[in-house]
């Protein structure tokens, strides 16, 4: 189990260094200009013309955070985050099994003296320690640009660790999904194509509902519903209902996954 952890990490060594790297480098650059522009003095004069649309995607209908810790939280909604977060999560988890499979790799692996269960868990726990890394480095790089933007008396640390803690649970929501589709498919492009679909067309609802009032009550059915880093940035508190819906949606797709695993053909 040991061995197919430490060989799922390595393999995907280039792909945690670049997006480790450029989420460390985004989160600086998004510090930086920030300051550079002005800080929340600028953002408040300019609100009342940032479109309606663009305050959904942030979850920021009722304005944006008033400090420069809430503010900077709430870019961690950003499509440039979620999209690399996002793809490094489901490329992980849809090709725990269904890659393996199309490649032939998993019969050399399971002619080993180890349970299916245990090479699954291993492959999550893959995802679940390249997932914490690329999110320590999210944060790194915000307090990083926030020294050398010299607004570091402005940021404080904590706001940001919990509101990691909040995406982390929204990538364990979208990799259980992700390994549930692979662990009953013979094609990994076809895992990761699906997989990428599903998480599309939440984050589509999700945006839907906040826009449009009408179609509100779509909202939960969305993991992205449960993912709000600016209010959990400001008010300093974990959402534990949140988390609750996005771990037991992660734990139900897991245990599935596994049952699935140990039931189904290995053949291509």
């Amino acid at each position: 189990m040991t061995a197919v952890l430490r060989n799922a990490l390595w393999g995907y060594r280039f792909s945690l260094l670049f997006v480790g790297g450029g989420l460390f480098a985004f989160s600086l650059m998004i510090a930086y200009i920030f300051s550079a522009l002005g800080g929340l003095e600028l953002i408040r004069q300019f609100e009342q013309f940032i479109p309606e649309a663009m305050r959904a995607l942030f979850k920021a209908q009722g304005g944006f955070a008033s400090d420069a810790t809430g503010f900077l939280a709430s870019d961690y909604r950003h499509p440039m985050y979620l999209v690399a977060e996002l793809a490094f999560v489901i490329a992980l988890s849809s090709g725990a099994v269904a890659r393996e499979v199309e490649r032939g790799g998993i019969l050399m692996v399971l002619a080993n003296p180890i349970p299916r269960w245990r090479y699954l868990v291993a492959r999550i726990l893959a995802m679940v320690v390249g997932t914490v890394v690329i999110l320590a480095l999210a944060v790194a790089g915000t307090w990083v640009g926030a020294q050398v933007a010299g607004i570091g008396d402005e940021v404080t640390l904590p706001p940001f660790l919990k509101v990691q803690v909040a995406t982390f649970s929204l990538m364990m929501a979208v990799g259980g999904v992700a390994t549930l589709i692979s662990s009953v498919g013979n094609d990994g492009a076809r895992a990761t194509a699906i997989a990428t679909g599903i998480a599309v067309a939440m984050y589509f609802v999700d945006f839907l509902a906040a826009l449009w009032s009408p179609a509100s009550f779509l909202g939960p059915v969305s993991f992205f519903h449960y993912y709000d880093p600016q209010t959990v940035a400001e008010s300093g508190l974990l959402p534990w209902r949140d988390l609750a819906v996005l771990h037991g949606a992660a734990a139900a797709t897991f245990a599935a996954a596994l049952l699935l695993f140990q039931r189904r053909d290995i053949a291509r």
